[in-house]
Parts: C-alpha cells; structure tokens; sequence
C-alpha cells in the first residue's frame, strides 16, 4: 500500500504534487507505524519482565522449600550452577518467542 501511495505521488506533476494530499498521507501512515513499534516495544519488555521475574521467584521459592535429602545430595555450587542456567535459558527464550508469536499472529 505504501508503494502505491509514492508511486502515485512520484507520477504527479510538480504542481499536482503540491496539491494532493497523498505524501501527508504517507507520512502520517509512517509516523503511525513508528509510534505503535515504539508501543509494542515497550509493552513487550514490560511482559518479558514481569514474565521473567514471577520464573525467578517461583524458582527461588521451589528451591527454599525443597527437602533436606535434596541439599544433602547437591552442593551449592551445582544447585547456583543449575538455577542460573535455567534464567539464562529462561531470558533469553521468552523473548524470542514473544517475538515469534507477535510476527505470525499479525500475519493472520
């Protein structure tokens, strides 16, 4: 639609070009495009956050109330090792997906 609307525009006499409303138009549709990327950029993050921090607490608080024999069978460095691969994976995917599901559901 974009094209279409520069080709027309491009077509036009300078004086008909000064005349049509049709380059407003274009950059109206570009402005719009702009704000609503800079929207979904932030209400994404803000989701990826607090997705990503309620992980982190329900992990944290699993890991506080898991029993004895657990700690008894692993040391703090394995468990510190394990809990930080698993944010790490966790931070980097939810993204990524995010992402993904926003592209192919637009797309529909």
């Amino acid at each position: 639609y974009m094209y279409y609307i520069l080709g027309d525009w491009s077509k036009m006499s300078k004086s008909e070009q000064q005349r049509s409303n049709l380059f407003y138009i274009y950059i109206a549709v570009v402005v719009c495009f702009a704000l609503l990327t800079v929207v979904n950029l932030i209400l994404h993050s803000t989701i990826f956050f607090t997705a990503s921090k309620n992980l982190h607490n329900q992990m944290v608080w699993k890991i506080l109330r898991a029993p004895m024999h657990f700690y008894d069978e692993n040391t703090v460095g394995t468990i510190v090792t394990k809990f930080t691969k698993d944010i790490k994976a966790l931070d980097e995917f939810i993204p990524q997906l995010g992402f993904i599901m926003l592209r192919y559901g637009t797309q529909l």
